[in-house]
């Protein structure tokens, strides 16, 4: 028995035979159970490819791509790119009187870059990583929703984790420290892209866990003790 090729009857399933050619395939498939097979196949991928004509990806999947894409093609995203400023750092602030050390299982930073704010507080875990729990705001135009925007967490040209904000503009990564992290977040309808280094997260110049001293003073003693 003589069989068509795949692509013969790729042109059978797709209708395109002359009347007499479509008939003879027919007949050939009434004894032909490998051939059978093969239109079976055939017309299951293009039910699939009809299908996926009409499928539309869901938008946090096409932000995500916008955003690494963003990243790895900075020379075409046509973003503009804002290195953050640190304008407040918890480890900096002087610690209360009578204390020499304090336990610092929580740091609390401050990025701006324009009008964009950044809040970032730190949480070191007990294993070692550190958790980023943050929220991105316009302090200009507060009436703009930073909901969806996407946070991608690197590491030099590595891409670590990433997640969208929420409704509120907050989101939440965790890592294990190193000196070389950043974040991303690329904000296409604006035209440009917050970067924020993160380099004070290395191991080595992390805020050590300590425990607490407090300095008691002193009582003076009295004439008779001396």
């Amino acid at each position: 028995m003589t069989h068509f090729t795949a692509w013969e009857w790729a042109d059978f399933v797709s209708g395109v035979d002359a009347p007499a050619v479509h008939s003879a395939k027919n007949t050939h498939l009434d004894g032909c159970s490998r051939c059978r097979r093969t239109v079976d196949v055939l017309r299951t991928v293009m039910d699939l490819a009809h299908r996926e004509i009409g499928y539309e990806p869901p938008e946090r999947a096409i932000r995500h791509a916008q955003a690494i894409y963003s990243l790895y093609r900075p020379e075409k995203s046509g973003l503009v790119q804002l290195i953050a400023q640190l304008m407040h750092d918890s480890a900096s602030a002087p610690l209360p009187a009578g204390i020499r050390a304090e336990d610092r299982l929580s740091r609390h930073l401050v990025y701006r870059a324009e009008s964009y704010f950044l809040d970032l507080q730190l949480e070191y875990q007990p294993s070692g990583r550190v958790t980023l729990i943050g929220q991105l705001a316009n302090q200009e135009a507060p009436g703009i929703s930073t909901a969806n925007v996407p946070v991608c967490l690197m590491e030099r040209t590595t891409l670590l984790a990433t997640t969208l904000c929420n409704q509120l503009g907050e989101f939440q990564l965790e890592c294990a420290p190193s000196r070389n992290l950043r974040l991303h977040l690329p904000l296409p309808t604006a035209g440009k892209q917050l970067e924020i280094p993160l380099s004070d997260l290395d191991p080595e110049s992390r805020i050590r866990l300590r425990s607490s001293k407090v300095v008691l003073p002193r009582t003076p003693r009295s004439p008779s003790s001396r």
